[in-house]
């Protein structure tokens, strides 16, 4: 084998099998007219199931923090950085030199 592709990939089909198409509709009415059969025709007006919606709830609005917005700037000048984070005092000893 010296193609690139392993042995074990299935194959991708461009087109898609007509003939499993009408399989699988075959095997649908079967089953349909099976289940018919055995548990008798529906009753009028009654429907086959209703769908499971998500509810369409308000989204609630994000609450920034005071923090955050104290802190948030559009300048980029060196003055407007804001206050220093603090330092330990070991590190201010070693820098002290």
């Amino acid at each position: 084998m010296s193609d690139s592709t392993p042995s074990n990939k299935p194959k991708s089909r461009l087109k898609a099998d007509g003939s499993h198409s009408q399989t699988l509709l075959r095997d649908l009415a079967l089953i349909n007219a099976r289940t018919v059969q055995q548990l008798g025709p529906l009753q009028p007006g009654a429907s086959v199931a209703t769908p499971n919606r998500k509810p369409n709830l308000p989204r609630p609005t994000p609450h920034l923090n005071q923090d955050a917005v104290m802190t948030q700037t559009n300048d980029s000048s060196p003055d407007s950085i804001g206050a220093r984070p603090p330092v330990s005092q070991g590190l201010r000893e070693s820098f002290k030199d």
